[in-house]
């Protein structure tokens, strides 16, 4: 997301394709992970929980050959590891160009960022790649989340999907949770983590700093590197 100044809050899609058009993609994406790590500092400095923080790539960020140069410096820069840093992929960007994808996955795992798919469940039906890439976390598709308690069907992907992932090694993260209802349903079926605005909507940065002050230690912070 991004506030605008005269326009307020403006949805990832209305600009970001305006951005990787006009090739501003890369220096956004760079700009995004500098500052996210800035602020990621700060949080430290001023005694606030350690999280981890999480950072959407487009496709075209992720194939900017300056990306792990970026994420390396900026790392070293704001004295924070690597662990404190997580990218999330859709199926789109993965299934682009699989090898490359395999390539730039490992780059990154090699500075010990962590990886997840996002939205998991609403683009490829091939479920062949997930043995391929080495990811750490699905996230499953709000879609599949929302009402979960009371759509048997939802519920049967939900259940499948949280037995795949775990299955393989990988952490479930269930986004769109917003009714206790739906938040119970995802912990009786063993899902490690929840998203969603059952726990807060998206908040500017003072208001940010207040939340996570007010939160215990053991927090999963999830951003986005669309605004």
């Amino acid at each position: 997301r991004w506030q605008h100044p005269q326009r307020g809050l403006l949805a990832p899609d209305l600009f970001v394709p305006l951005c990787e058009s006009s090739g501003l993609i890369a220096a956004m994406g760079q700009w995004v992970i500098e500052r996210a790590l800035a602020d990621l500092a700060a949080w430290d400095a001023a005694g606030l929980p350690r999280v981890r923080l999480a950072l959407n790539l487009s496709l075209a960020q992720f194939h900017d050959p300056e990306l792990v140069k970026t994420v390396s410096s900026a790392l070293a820069r704001h004295a924070l590891t690597a662990d404190r840093l997580e990218f999330e992929l859709t199926e789109t960007v993965l299934m682009h160009d699989q090898d490359e994808a395999v390539a730039l996955m490992l780059r990154l795992r090699s500075l010990g960022v962590s990886l997840s798919v996002d939205d998991f469940g609403t683009g490829y039906s091939s479920l062949a790649y997930l043995k391929r890439f080495p990811v750490q976390k699905l996230k499953i598709d709000k879609s599949f989340v929302m009402g979960v308690a009371d759509d048997p069907d939802s519920a049967i992907i939900c259940r499948s999907v949280i037995g795949l992932g775990h299955n393989l090694g990988m952490e479930l993260v269930a986004e769109g949770v917003e009714r206790k209802a739906d938040l119970a349903f995802i912990q009786r079926h063993g899902c490690d983590w929840a998203q969603g605005f059952h726990y807060s909507a998206a908040l500017p940065m003072p208001e940010l700093r207040q939340w996570l002050a007010s939160r215990s230690p053991a927090l999963e912070l999830s951003t986005t590197s669309r605004g």
